[in-house]
């Protein structure tokens, strides 16, 4: 039998090692009646696999694989690129990674093929050559196969990719805070620019005042006299 590698992230780990206790570790096997195989089959193991940590996979046993069975992780496009890493790192040409993906978003799914097309050859297996009692509409089964030499340059392209949009980020940022800086400028400009037509008006309410008095007093001299 094939060796097994069960994978998931720290949270997920309770469920997953006790998924395995009840179906497929010896003691299950055992109390199903099947221990009579136990010799031929192959081992299976449980390991914490998070995908933006490389350290996680460096750590798994030692790849590639042979098979990569991918269940329900393309669901969320920032994710994308440390799942893409993963697959580069634990396969070769030889390694057949199946991806059963549930069709959630479109812009996640059309991402999603963008970036894997350029190291992986797609193969979507038809909704009639899958077994009717497993098998959903919504449900996506993918083949992928690595291309030659994928790994070097793909991820180099990736690095190259990331690296451009962090300095257009960077320049956006610089743009914005500018920006920022401008319109707070202006707003005090424009504050103080109010504060100087303010005062002018009541210097001028004040002027005229003083000069309605001084005419009302001139007035009234003038007609005692």
């Amino acid at each position: 039998g094939a060796n097994v590698l069960l994978t998931d992230v720290a949270e997920v780990m309770p469920l997953l090692q006790r998924n395995y206790d009840n179906n497929l570790s010896a003691a299950a096997l055992r109390a199903a009646g099947s221990e009579s195989h136990l010799a031929s089959c192959g081992r299976v193991t449980v390991a914490e696999l998070d995908w933006t940590q490389p350290q996680h996979y460096a750590a798994l046993c030692p790849p590639p694989f042979d098979y990569v069975l991918a269940a329900d992780c393309i669901y969320h496009e920032t994710l994308l690129r440390q799942l893409y890493r993963v697959l580069l790192a634990i396969t070769n040409e030889r390694s057949t990674i199946i991806i059963a993906n549930e069709r959630r978003s479109e812009s996640v799914q059309s991402a999603f093929m963008g970036l894997f097309s350029t190291a992986f050859a797609f193969k979507k297996v038809p909704l009639a050559k899958q077994d009717p009692g497993c098998c959903h509409p919504a449900i996506e089964l993918y083949v992928l196969k690595k291309k030659k030499g994928a790994s070097d340059a793909s991820l180099a392209a990736l690095e190259a990719q990331e690296t451009a949009e962090s300095a257009e980020a960077a320049a956006q940022a610089a743009v914005q805070a500018q920006l920022a800086a401008t319109s707070n400028g202006l707003q005090r400009l424009a504050v103080q620019e109010q504060g100087q037509e303010l005062g002018q008006q009541q210097q001028q309410q004040q002027h005229l005042v003083e000069t309605g008095v001084c005419t009302d007093d001139h007035s009234k001299a003038q007609q005692q006299q």
